[in-house]
């Protein structure tokens, strides 16, 4: 039997024991009608509160899902910058450093974790 067929047979009863005079059960009844509203009502209010939460939560994985490939581009950039400095680096020196050309591709290499 399904929720709303007990309603439905639980109502027919309190009107059948209301006719009858039998005002404790049709009480009870009623009670029990009264307490499956709540019930229902409450359901629907935690199904509700449910959806919300599922919904921030989704939110909250696309803003991490966001920051992470923000936090690789900041380190593909910050690698970039390095590599920058290197070349600038070896193409400017003019002698006044006294590092080879090996040495600054070996530490860039170092320092951004490029196996190349």
């Amino acid at each position: 039997m399904t929720d709303n067929k007990i309603i439905k047979a639980l109502k027919e009863i309190l009107e059948i024991m209301l006719t009858m005079g039998d005002l404790q059960k049709a009480s009870t009844i009623g009670k029990a009608l009264d307490l499956i509203n709540r019930l229902q009502a409450e359901i629907e209010k935690l199904n509700k509160l449910c959806e919300e939460q599922n919904e921030e939560i989704k939110r909250q994985n696309n803003k991490t899902i966001n920051n992470i490939f923000l936090l690789k581009d900041i380190a593909l950039i910050k690698a970039e910058a390095v590599k920058e400095f290197a070349e600038k680096l070896k193409n400017g020196s003019n002698g006044w450093i006294e590092i080879s050309a090996d040495d600054i591709d070996t530490l860039v290499k170092e320092m951004v974790g490029d196996s190349k």
